[in-house]
């Protein structure tokens, strides 16, 4: 067996500490905060610095020496900058203006693109590109035959397999999956490219800050922070995008208070009372990848009836694996 290159990866972190803390009971770091499973169906408490993270989920393939954690690294210091407007704000209770509000908003895209939604995605993304390349590889007897003598070229070595034979394979028998490797490059390249597209949009939205009332239970969080939702009483009847007119964007920012934005205009109302987190509250959970995060096992939501319902009733409620 031969010894593994280099030190092991690195555990990151795809939700923040500093935002992450913002669902325990305090607010602090060292306090913990409950995590459910949606997919084993179990719950437990950790501190935030072991929830919302991954071995290697931002690890670089570098050559010639590079550094594997420079994207990790990169992304502490940004963190540093975005965690303080985050902190005013809260403490504020107020959306802030000019360049820390344009530093909320992309705090907001960082949530998402560092998402796992968004690595499935990108893989599935990645499967579907190679899958039709590989039907137009076999399209026609002229294409294949191309590609056979640019292979020759290179490698005159190479076996070649006739064209009904390849043609067979990849179009009736061939179900296969891209190995994007044992670095995040490529994930990570999708969500620089998509970020240029991705703060505009936001950034056209109304945006305003919602805060629970004193006796209104706490709002949560997930591994896909940001949640979009319909307006009640839409007429629309499309994808539930970023740029989808009629919607909700929510983005809790902590378990007290949340950034709703709108292109109409549209809010929540404020205070928000119970049944307003509730609504919050199964925006996030409907978003969720995998986990959820509140400051208690119990939290609040709304089912398909609109019927505000508990944490222990999403367990006894979700499918099993």
């Amino acid at each position: 067996m031969t010894e593994p290159k280099g030190p092991p990866p690195s555990k990151h972190h795809y939700v923040p500490v500093f935002y992450l803390k913002g669902f325990t009971a305090d607010g602090r770091r060292d306090t913990q905060v409950y995590v459910l499973d949606l997919k084993t169906r179990r719950q437990w408490s950790t501190k935030p610095e072991n929830a919302a993270c991954e071995k290697g989920y931002n690890t670089v393939g570098m050559k010639d020496g590079g550094d594997p954690e420079s994207w990790e690294k990169a992304m502490a210091s940004l963190e540093g900058v975005l965690a303080p407007v985050l902190a005013r704000t809260i403490e504020n209770q107020s959306l802030p203006e000019g360049e820390d509000f344009d530093l909320l908003l992309n705090l907001i895209a960082l949530m998402v693109l560092y998402s796992p939604s968004l690595r499935t995605f990108s893989q599935r993304m990645a499967d579907d590109m190679v899958r039709q390349a590989a039907q137009d590889i076999v399209a026609t007897p002229e294409a294949y035959e191309r590609l056979v003598r640019k292979v020759r070229a290179e490698d005159k070595e190479m076996p070649i397999f006739p064209y009904e034979g390849m043609k067979k394979f990849l179009q009736n028998g061939c179900d296969f999956d891209v190995n994007l490797g044992p670095n995040s490059n490529y994930h990570l390249g999708t969500m620089a490219h998509l970020s240029k597209f991705l703060v505009p949009y936001l950034a056209e939205r109304h945006w305003s800050l919602v805060v629970a009332t004193a006796d209104a239970p706490d709002l949560i969080c997930s591994d896909n922070v940001v949640s979009i939702s319909p307006i009640a009483g839409s007429c629309s009847t499309g994808e539930l995008g970023f740029a989808a007119k009629e919607t909700f964007l929510f983005f809790p920012l902590n378990r007290r208070m949340a950034m709703v934005g709108s292109y109409e205009g549209f809010t929540l109302p404020n205070p928000m009372k119970a049944s307003t987190v509730a609504l919050v509250n199964s925006s996030t959970a409907r978003h969720a990848d995998r986990f959820l995060f509140s400051p208690s096992p119990d939290f609040v939501w709304r089912d398909a009836n609109n019927e505000i319902r508990d944490a222990a009733y999403l367990l006894a409620n979700l499918p099993r694996s």
